[in-house]
């Protein structure tokens, strides 16, 4: 990205006064580089301040100028002609708050991989029940994808390129890797996101099927929810168990990483958070 010498100046000057003692005025300069945007990056990388007291300062303005990026590329997934919300491309955006390098085309290009690899196994001949005991020995057998017990509040459970890098996820981001595999393979299936847990449920099955991916892709039928919520203490409800929408989806992953942090103390990524769930909010009630 090329800017013209004023504006190249006036970043300069704006670095330099970052060091101001004044807080107030510091944190003014700080906001006004974060609205300049993208353009300011590649000076930020250019400071030798990273070991001295404005490092932090420097961090989060990398951080918000990043986050701002992806506000409005959220904005634009939701505003897309009506359409339900891409998950694929909001799962890996939601990625890129930790990860802003990862490449979205190399983990498509993985599942699409995972896709042809299990494809011939789904014959015609097969019920929509048997296809989907295909799939889940298939990604939760012989890939050995798995819910993450021991480290289950480890942030990157939440992240889709880590899930595929480790093979280890909770259950929404373990939900998230089939349907992203069946819709890729003609398989009817929904989330569902119950209190406390989330499954796949497979449509136009009767009575409703569903598969816990967290536990090794158990198929559960109605009651085995049911119960799973009794145990927990929550009267049942049937909106439990209905279709949750590709934008409560990731609201829903937005908020587990929120509370991820909120128990790290990272009380920046919970700030940004808070504002990329609030732009989600927003457009999806607009």
């Amino acid at each position: 990205m090329t800017i013209d010498s004023s504006t190249e100046r006036k970043i300069q000057a704006l670095l330099q006064l970052l060091t101001d003692p004044n807080a107030h005025v510091a944190d003014m300069i700080q906001q006004e580089l974060v609205t300049m945007g993208e353009i300011v990056l590649p000076y930020l990388e250019e400071c030798d301040w990273r070991g001295q007291e404005l490092g932090p300062r420097l961090a989060d303005i990398r951080e918000d100028i990043r986050f701002m990026t992806l506000q409005s590329e959220l904005k634009q997934l939701l505003a897309d002609g009506g359409q339900p919300l891409d998950l694929e491309a909001a799962i890996f955006l939601l990625a890129r708050t930790a990860y802003p390098n990862i490449d979205m085309r190399d983990y498509s290009q993985q599942l699409d991989d995972l896709a042809a690899e299990i494809r011939p196994r789904l014959v015609p001949s097969l019920t929509s029940e048997q296809a989907n005991h295909v799939l889940c020995r298939y990604l939760f057998k012989e890939k050995g994808f798995f819910g993450n017990r021991d480290h289950y509040y480890d942030p990157d459970n939440s992240f889709l390129n880590r899930v595929l890098d480790r093979r280890t996820g909770i259950p929404i981001t373990l939900s998230a890797l089939y349907l992203l595999l069946s819709n890729r393979l003609g398989l009817s299936c929904v989330g569902v996101g119950m209190p406390g847990h989330f499954v796949v449920k497979l449509e136009k099955t009767e009575p409703a099927v569903f598969i816990d991916c967290f536990n090794g892709g158990a198929f559960l039928q109605e009651k085995d929810c049911r119960q799973f919520l009794t145990d927990a203490g929550v009267k049942f409800d049937d909106v439990y168990l209905k279709h949750t929408p590709n934008e409560l989806i990731i609201a829903r992953m937005i908020r587990n990483l929120i509370g991820v942090y909120e128990q790290q103390q990272e009380s920046g990524r919970v700030d940004r958070l808070n504002r990329l769930m609030a732009s989600l909010e927003h457009v999806s009630e607009s």
